[in-house]
Order: C-alpha cells, then sequence, then structure tokens
C-alpha cells in the first residue's frame, strides 16, 4: 500500500498541481466481504482489532512521508490525521519499525480546558459553532445532491433535443425527396399510366406518414422547451433560496464573531491556557 501510494502521488502529471495533501487512517479498507449475501466476524471488528487495522493504516501513511496532525489527537478520535508537502516525499520509504516509531500517541488531557473561559468554551465548543459546522455539512451534502440532480436533468434535455433534431432532420430529407418524385411524376409530359398513379399514390401516403412523424418531432421539441424552461425556473429559485440563506447565515456569523471578540476583549478569555 505504502509503494501505491507514493507512486501515486508523485506521479508526473500530479507534480506542480498540489502543494497539500491530507489523509485519515481507515481500518475499514481491511474488512471487506468476500459474498455480499454472508455476514461474518469481521463484518463486526472487536475495537482491539479495529484498533489495530487503523494503526496498519497509519504506518502506511507514515512510510510514504506523511507526518501526523498532533492537533487533531484525543482520548476520542477513532482515526489518525496525517498531511504531506511536496518536499515530504522526496525520501525513501520508511521501515515498518521506523513508521512506528514516528506515530504519535494520543497526551492525557483532561476532559476540558483548565482555566479557559466558560462562555467562550461554550460558544465554541457546544453552541452555535457546533450547531453551524453540522448545518454547513446539511448544505454541503444538499448541495451536491441538487447538483447531481441538475446534471441528469441537462443530460436528458441535451440527449432528447439531439435525437429529436435528428429525426426531424431525415424526416425533412425524406419529404424533400419524395416532393422531388412527385414532381417528376406529374410533370411527365405524357399520360399516367395505371403503374404511374399507383406510384403516386405510395409517395403520397409515404410523405403523410413522414409529415406526421415531423407532427411528433414537434410536439417533443415543445416539450422539451417546457421541461427546460421548468428547469431553468426551478433552478432560479434555487440560486434565490441558497443567496438568502446565504445572506442570513452571514449576519450570524458576523454576530458570532462579535461575540467571540467581546469575550477575547472584555473578559481576556482564552480557550487555549490548559494545552
Amino acid at each position: 500500500p505504502s509503494k501505491a501510494l507514493r507512486m501515486a502521488i508523485t506521479h508526473p502529471k500530479l507534480q506542480g498541481t498540489w502543494t497539500l495533501a491530507g489523509g485519515i487512517s481507515d481500518a475499514d479498507v481491511y474488512f471487506t466481504k468476500t459474498n455480499a449475501d454472508a455476514i461474518t466476524v469481521e463484518d463486526f471488528p472487536r475495537p482491539k482489532r479495529r484498533e489495530e487495522c487503523m494503526l496498519l493504516d497509519s504506518r502506511t501513511y507514515l512510510r510514504v512521508g506523511y507526518q501526523q496532525i498532533p492537533e487533531l489527537l484525543g482520548p476520542e478520535a477513532r482515526t489518525n490525521w496525517f498531511f504531506a508537502l511536496p518536499r515530504f516525499l522526496k525520501g525513501a520509504l520508511l521501515s515498518d519499525a521506523e513508521a512506528s516509531m514516528g506515530l504519535l500517541k494520543c497526551p492525557e488531557l483532561p476532559p476540558e480546558p483548565v482555566g479557559a473561559n466558560k462562555k467562550l468554551l461554550d460558544l465554541l465548543m457546544r453552541g452555535a459553532c457546533c450547531v453551524r459546522r453540522f448545518e454547513l455539512d446539511d448544505s454541503h451534502r444538499e448541495t451536491i445532491s441538487f447538483a447531481k440532480k441538475i446534471d441528469e436533468v441537462r443530460t436528458i434535455v441535451s440527449s432528447t433535443r439531439r435525437e429529436t433534431e435528428g429525426q426531424e432532420e431525415r424526416g425533412n430529407i425524406r419529404i424533400s425527396r419524395i416532393d422531388e418524385l412527385l414532381q417528376s411524376y406529374r410533370g411527365r409530359a405524357t399520360g399516367l399510366g395505371d403503374a404511374t398513379r399507383h406510384q403516386i399514390k405510395e409517395l403520397e401516403k409515404e410523405k403523410e406518414e413522414a409529415e406526421a412523424v415531423m407532427k411528433v418531432c414537434e410536439e417533443k421539441k415543445k416539450a422539451i422547451n417546457e421541461v427546460e424552461a421548468k428547469f431553468i425556473e426551478i433552478l432560479s429559485k434555487r440560486k434565490t433560496k441558497i443567496a438568502e440563506i446565504d445572506a442570513k447565515n452571514l449576519e450570524r456569523e458576523k454576530e458570532f464573531v462579535q461575540q467571540v471578540i467581546s469575550l477575547i476583549k472584555d473578559d481576556e478569555a482564552s480557550i487555549r491556557k490548559a494545552f
């Protein structure tokens, strides 16, 4: 895994395209199902086994040259976080033993910062800041879902329009050829024989069928335009709603910042005193 990760992130096509890479150790990559219908013990790994796999995946990052992010260590941390700069990845791969030595352990910390301002602590950790984080996560997921729907609608509208226009173009060519043949038969100087009359009737019937197809194409185009107009209307309303929500959130965030500034200035609050 370490060699594969090093080869991927140092691929020539990626050189100069990134400045910071991040990663998390994922124990779940070591618990794969061979049979989707079978439930095994590995589907619900024991905590110790999961921790072992998390450390195994952590060593993968460390061997490559990633460094652990100590600020994200904590007693409730379920994973380790890593980062890398391009210059970290120029040396040789570390051995498992060397990687294990570089693995940071969670420090023994008090449950809360000692001496920190309680108002500021509650505001940052349990109040508006926490709520806003969840709101942003929900908004991000909703935005991604809506973007997928937009792409799906645009793809359907575009493909249906191309298909209809192609059908319409072929219909026009067909009708034009029929008209040429009809003009040729009707313009003969001599009298029309039975065979010629039969051919003219067949061509007229074929033209009626082609014109019926063209009428269907027109109805399809009209329906496509209606769907597209409705889609544009929905998209416009959605953008307006997002703009309104963003404006409200901006005001809330300004108020939040002012509360933090006030606590820091007036109460000399600090949340990092204990650490």
